[in-house]
């Protein structure tokens, strides 16, 4: 029992940091009401709790203690109704926070012990103040190589991200000059088109044009052969009419000159009636050949009206083939027009045209310039890319010599472990499997009979050097691989360290 007892006091010690706990009567600070507490005295301060757990939840307050505070006993009254009191005070006082305690413990010898161990704290402080602002600033150190490391990581993977972002954009930017140089490639193919179109449609124009002004042509000669034949044929029928009217006149005049001799004739043919036979059939001769004159001349009539009626039709036919020159020449003016503004509509589409084809070559001109700058931007890509590399390639040597120092420390450590193992196997005394029973009288003093024996003391010296020794060591190999192992690491050797002092204690 009092083995485990020493062992669960050297772990606090050593491992816990616990320079000293038990239960002690606290003073109220509001109300002055005193109430049994459980503290722990570590090197920091002094924790005080509501039970033993000494849990965050039971816990009740803490005294931070630094080379300000100081501790002393105070005289026992005789009416008092808690003895063995003493006090823990801070010079200056702290407005901040209580700067006074009154705590009471069992006897004076507990007093006494509880006493030192603060005054040990507060003296110890200004050392470990020391060892700490060395601690500190090696941890400042490593945090500050840590956060620098961190930054160049979290640089290199923002100028990976920034690359990666950047060949993205170039990426796309390639699809988006491809997409028009495609569009462009389509929109030449579609200028060609229409100007293979538009050819084609002035070559088939200017042959229709040359159809039509030939067709013009023939149409015009046509009708000037035709207004010369229809003048022509005026002129011979007016020339024939003349004369027909002439002739009429003539053969009137004949036929009148005729019917007159007839009639007269006739009349002498009454009169002389009764003249001789061969007067009257030379009379009746001369009747049948006016009678037949007269039917050639009601023939040459007939044939007159039917040359009449013939050239009638002829000028109607005239008329009407003068009407079809006449729609065929408004037809001719209409292509002509439609022509004009076919042309005039053409002239606008070839202006259209030059437009379009001035928009694609400064729309070409801008893509190419666009094209020149990617170009740029890509070379310089290309070198931050390079950098990068040459910055992660470098970063990534960094990394390997630090694992491999990582490596190191840890063999190092793990070596100088092994030591301290080999050290405290050496110099731990193995005896027979049971200790043997030393009989010993308690000390005693003028209070009477004391709680140690002699040789107890003894080992307890010797327990508290060798817990000194080894709690420096501790604290040596803690501050030097702090950074390199993790919590469960410590505390695996903090488990080691204490099954290596179990046999030295016992």
């Amino acid at each position: 029992m009092c083995v485990s007892d020493s062992v669960d006091d050297l772990y606090d010690t050593v491992i816990e940091q616990c320079e000293k706990k038990g239960w002690m009567i606290k003073k109220g600070n509001n109300i002055t009401k005193w109430k049994d507490r459980w503290f722990i005295l570590k090197k920091d301060g002094m924790y005080y709790y509501t039970d033993k757990s000494a849990t965050p939840k039971t816990q009740k307050g803490m005294i931070k203690l630094d080379k300000a505070w100081s501790s002393e006993s105070l005289a026992d009254q005789p009416n008092a109704k808690h003895k063995n009191v003493f006090t823990l005070a801070r010079n200056p006082v702290d407005p901040k926070q209580k700067s006074h305690y009154e705590l009471s413990t069992t006897d004076p010898r507990s007093r006494a012990q509880w006493i030192a161990a603060v005054n040990a704290v507060i003296n110890s402080a200004n050392q470990d103040s020391i060892h700490r602002t060395e601690l500190q600033e090696r941890r400042r150190k490593r945090q500050e190589a840590k956060d620098k490391e961190k930054a160049e990581q979290d640089s290199l993977q923002q100028q990976n991200i920034d690359m990666a972002a950047h060949q993205m954009m170039v990426k796309r930017l390639e699809e988006e000059k491809a997409e028009a140089l495609r569009k462009l490639q389509l929109e030449e193919e579609e200028r060609r088109r229409l100007e293979e179109e538009e050819q084609k449609f002035r070559k088939r124009e200017e042959e229709e044009r040359i159809r039509i002004q030939a067709e013009m042509e023939r149409l015009k000669k046509e009708r000037e052969e035709a207004e010369q034949h229809a003048q022509n044929e005026a002129a011979m029928r007016i020339q024939k009419e003349q004369e027909e009217l002439e002739r009429q006149l003539r053969e009137q005049e004949e036929r009148d000159k005729q019917q007159a001799e007839l009639d007269e004739l006739r009349r002498i043919l009454e009169e002389e009636k009764l003249k001789n036979e061969e007067e009257r059939e030379r009379l009746e001769e001369a009747l049948r050949n006016l009678e037949r004159l007269l039917a050639a001349e009601i023939q040459a009539k007939k044939d007159e009206e039917e040359i009449r009626t013939r050239q009638a039709r002829l000028l109607e036919e005239e008329a009407e083939r003068r009407k079809e020159l006449e729609k065929l020449k408004e037809e001719q003016e209409k292509q002509l027009a439609e022509e004009a503004e076919r042309r005039k509509g053409l002239e606008q589409q070839s202006e259209q045209l030059a437009t379009i084809q001035k928009e694609q070559a400064e729309q070409l001109r801008k893509e190419q310039e666009k094209l020149q700058k990617l170009s740029d931007e890509r070379k310089a890509a290309d070198a931050q890319l390079q950098e990068a590399k040459v910055k992660l390639e470098q970063a990534e040597t960094a990394r390997a010599e630090q694992e491999a120092e990582k490596l190191r420390r840890e063999e190092e450590i793990k070596k100088k472990k092994e030591e301290r193992k080999r050290e405290l196997d050496k110099r731990v005394n193995i005896g027979l499997a049971k200790p043997l029973q030393v009989k010993v009288t308690k000390l005693t003093s003028h209070r009477g009979e004391g709680a140690f024996t002699e040789a107890e003391f003894d080992i307890i010296k010797e327990i508290k050097a060798k817990e000194k020794e080894l709690s420096q060591k501790l604290s040596l190999s803690i501050s030097e691989d702090e950074d390199l192992r993790n919590g469960s690491q410590a505390n695996g050797e903090n488990e080691v360290f204490k099954e290596e002092l179990e046999p030295v204690i016992e």
